[in-house]
């Protein structure tokens, strides 16, 4: 390492406190700090500051009673706007040391009994604008080896890293130069790493700036300033870093055209909402005067209603998916729903394996879209198998990735039966997972005379 000797200048600036509040932060994980340096990196290349999360990452980066610091160009970016020595050991470090990592020895004139050590590094050797990494503290508390290693390994991995996002950050800025109100999100964190200038407007200037708050916090904000748009979600990796590149697709439409198909879809719902109810009160002012036989047809009225209800209910799914109404439902409860609805017809049977159980998430769709999607994969299964056959589902146990996949397989209980998946029903469940941005594998036939087929959902943060 080089070592320089600098002289101070007066700056008001009371270091003591400073160093004071750093304390030793839990260490991190190898992928965990692979995953923060990436993140950082890659948001100072799409926005000229750092967020509070990324001040914090930085933090737990120092040694005990020291600051790591960043220095873009001539401006501390953190501590922000704090001047900590002249700038001139900054020039230094970028003029003198190019790829080395470099020790600067420091006096305080107006403390003269504690001295201090730096250590910098160019993260980014030979560009335009550099950006200079450092510890600053006690020399006391720098000056060993140890330290000076763990400094060194940072600044290699900060450099290497850098290295290897062009690629990543050129594909962002592609992304958010779209023309539409598009989010970049840490799926690790589900916090917004950046917004191009479309969603920003769209916002509008009397909202404070999302930038490090969750995507949760404003995706129904999103869906209502432009009523009938959707959002999607494309998903880009590099190294530890995954992130979801979030738009809005579809056009603010202040007055839209009729639903002609809404306006029958209803119609006829009522009409099956009628016959039901008229059915039920038949049923009550009866009593016990009606024989099993004479009340068997009503009951029959009612459940043909209540199907007619259900399939209407998933037509108008595919027809007016982008603009029905989204509601934040839970899709543990969705699945639970459509497994013990589907066990209700008697002669097939759906079972949950007992590690599916234990993933859930708090998703944004129409009403009824996962329950229904669940249902069509389990008919899609089930309508063209000889009863009684059986579909066991079971799910991944990767729990730290941002998906989910469910695996469903079918099988007869007569080992000679000739099992086949239904088409019209796969091809529904196909359609609806297109419009839902899930992704769902066609059914196919496996060994011992059994259907297969995967589901996997993608956890927007």
């Amino acid at each position: 390492m080089s070592a320089i000797k600098f002289q101070d200048e007066p700056v008001a600036l009371n270091r003591s406190s400073l160093f004071a509040s750093q304390s030793a932060s839990r260490p991190l994980s190898p992928g965990a700090q692979t995953a923060g340096i990436a993140s950082l990196l890659l948001g100072l290349a799409l926005r000229p500051h750092l967020t509070e999360s990324e001040k914090s990452f930085l933090d737990q980066l120092a040694p005990d009673r020291c600051i790591t610091f960043l220095v873009d160009n001539d401006r501390y970016l953190h501590p922000e706007d704090v001047p900590l020595f002249p700038l001139d050991l900054i020039k230094t470090t970028v003029d003198q040391c190019g790829q080395a990592i470099c020790t600067h020895h420091y006096p305080d004139f107006r403390d003269r009994s504690t001295r201090y050590k730096v250590h910098t590094a160019v993260v980014n050797p030979g560009q335009d604008k550099p950006v200079v990494l450092g510890f600053f503290g006690p020399e006391r508390e720098l000056d060993s080896c140890r330290t000076e290693n763990s400094f060194f390994r940072l600044a290699s991995q900060f450099r290497c890293i850098h290295e290897s996002l062009p690629q990543l950050a050129r594909k962002v800025r592609e992304q958010m130069a779209s023309g539409r109100p598009t989010v970049i999100v840490n799926r690790s964190s589900g916090r917004i790493m950046a917004l191009n200038d479309e969603a920003v407007q769209m916002l509008g200037p009397g909202e404070p700036n999302p930038t490090d708050r969750e995507f949760g916090d404003i995706r129904d904000r999103f869906l209502q300033l432009r009523p009938g748009s959707k959002l999607t979600m494309r998903n880009l990796s590099e190294k530890d870093l995954h992130l979801a590149v979030v738009t809005l697709e579809g056009h603010l439409q202040p007055t839209p055209p009729p639903n002609v198909n809404s306006l029958f879809f209803n119609e006829i719902r009522d009409l099956g909402a009628d016959l039901s109810a008229a059915a039920d009160l038949l049923n009550n002012m009866a009593g016990e005067n009606l024989t099993a036989r004479q009340r068997r047809p009503l009951q029959d009225i009612m459940t043909a209603a209540n199907r007619l209800n259900n399939r209407l209910a998933r037509l108008d799914l595919l027809f007016n998916y982008d603009s029905l109404p989204v509601k934040a439902v839970s899709l543990r409860g969705e699945f639970a729903q459509a497994v013990a609805d589907f066990n209700s017809t008697g002669a097939r049977h759906a079972s949950i394996a007992p590690e599916a159980d234990v993933f859930d998430a708090t998703m944004h769709v129409p009403v009824g879209a996962y329950r229904f999607l669940f249902e069509a994969i389990l008919a899609a299964h089930t309508a063209g198998c000889p009863a009684p056959c059986r579909t066991l589902i079971s799910c991944d146990q990767a729990g730290s990735l941002p998906h989910r996949e469910l695996s469903f397989r079918t099988t007869a209980s007569d080992p000679t039966a000739t099992v086949l998946p239904h088409r019209e029903w796969g091809a529904y469940a196909v359609r609806l997972a297109d419009l839902m941005g899930v992704r769902f594998t066609r059914l196919a036939l496996a060994e011992n005379n059994s259907i297969v087929s995967d589901l996997r959902i993608e956890r927007l943060p």
